[in-house]
């Protein structure tokens, strides 16, 4: 056994002690359990045959066959098996970050122990001040912000509208807000909340932009940049699309530079991604969020790179949309192959889809059901994008998505 793989992309959540916006917002989810669950399926890429990953949920036995025929998955165990190992093969954990139950998992061989920080020190190098007082330090270009606490909470009902308000915590999106005309309310439904919940709760109050395009950073400490991916967000903040980006502006790499060194000075040493974006009038904003950890953009990149893909024009895809009646992945997708490939053959067999997630909240035949696939587009030509784009359009009508969701 190489590793012991355990992948939470919904850790942010579990960052915030006090749970302050899971009490303020009790309603405000992204997405269902069944299929938050789902994603520590992510762990099932990382690994090769000879590794375990830890699951939350055992994946549906279908879909992973289909998957072990493209990739090499390591074995699927969950936190009661974890005993049953052998852990003097064990050379090394691999994490998304570090919660109570991760670092449990790592005290089970102390001399890894000492390879990881603890989670406060996770924690606060996630928390969205430290870029910023990094950034006015280094001369990264951000946009105008004001931390704000319990105490000063209240100037925000003075504040010309628009703006945008973010938790400091990381919250996996969920904790950032644009104030505007239709939310009005919502600093003073929130200042409410915090009188009754903890006096250290910090937010940052930022200038409202005009967004041209959102981009994202893969990078870590021990080497340069590696990739960046333009992305598409849904009215959740949750990433929907990604498209690999060719030319990664100068300004991100060198932000890139100045953050691993300073991650490096507090003796974090690995993987960590950034948000930034491009304003209407074309500034460029290399790094207004930082994920101190191993990002769903890196492991798209990672799994490209296993499908031998990470070369070619494709796009990551996450959509979730309805549908009745089907019982599992083969019932969903298998069964329907010889409609896509009558697409495929369509267009030549220039294209390829891929999925690499499938979770469902199947009830019922009778009832209508939630369906979230993540996949592949893959374009095996750079001269074919417009018949790409009909091809996409072709097979989201194969797949049952009347609409493209909520971009």
């Amino acid at each position: 056994m190489k590793k012991l793989i355990y992948i939470n992309l919904f850790i942010d959540n579990e960052w915030d002690h006090h749970k302050i916006l899971d009490t303020i917002f009790s309603l405000r989810v992204p997405s269902s359990k069944t299929i938050l669950d789902s994603y520590y399926l992510w762990g099932i890429f990382r690994g090769n045959t000879d590794d375990y990953a830890i699951v939350k949920e055992l994946a549906d036995n279908e879909f992973v066959l289909f998957l072990n025929k493209h990739l090499e998955l390591p074995i699927q165990i969950k936190n009661d098996d974890i005993s049953s190992l052998d852990l003097n093969r064990l050379s090394n954990f691999e994490f998304v970050g570090i919660s109570n139950e991760e670092e449990s998992l790592i005290s089970l061989k102390p001399n890894i122990r000492k390879k990881y920080l603890k989670e406060d020190d996770y924690r606060i190098l996630n928390s969205k001040t430290i870029l910023l007082e990094l950034a006015e330090a280094e001369g990264i270009n951000f946009p105008k912000t004001k931390i704000i606490s319990v105490e000063n909470f209240s100037e925000l009902a003075n504040t010309p509208r628009p703006f945008v308000l973010k938790f400091n915590h990381s919250a996996g999106g969920r904790g950032v807000f644009v104030i505007n005309d239709k939310s009005e309310h919502l600093p003073a439904f929130i200042a409410r909340q915090l009188d009754d919940i903890n006096e250290s709760a910090v937010f940052l109050k930022q200038e409202y932009i005009d967004i041209k395009s959102h981009f994202y950073t893969i990078a870590n400490t021990e080497s340069e940049v590696i990739a960046g991916y333009e992305i598409v967000y849904d009215s959740s903040n949750n990433s929907k699309i990604h498209k690999p980006e060719k030319i990664i502006h100068k300004s991100r790499i060198e932000a890139s530079a100045k953050i691993s060194e300073y991650l490096r000075s507090q003796n974090y040493h690995g993987p960590f991604g950034f948000d930034g974006f491009i304003d209407t009038k074309e500034k460029i904003y290399p790094a207004i969020d930082l994920n101190v950890r191993l990002d769903k953009s890196r492991m798209i990149y990672d799994l490209a790179c296993k499908l031998k893909i990470e070369n070619e024009n494709y796009e990551f895809r996450r959509e979730r949309f309805q549908s009745v009646g089907y019982s599992g992945f083969t019932a969903f997708w298998q069964v329907r192959i010889e409609g896509l490939n009558g697409i495929n053959n369509k267009y030549g067999n220039k294209f390829r889809i891929f999925p690499v997630m499938f979770a469902n909240l199947f009830r019922s035949n009778k009832e209508i059901d939630t369906v979230e696939i993540s996949f592949f587009f893959i374009n095996t030509n750079e001269e074919n994008i417009e018949s790409f784009e009909e091809w996409k359009n072709n097979v989201y009508e194969w797949l049952g998505i009347t609409t493209q969701g909520d971009l």
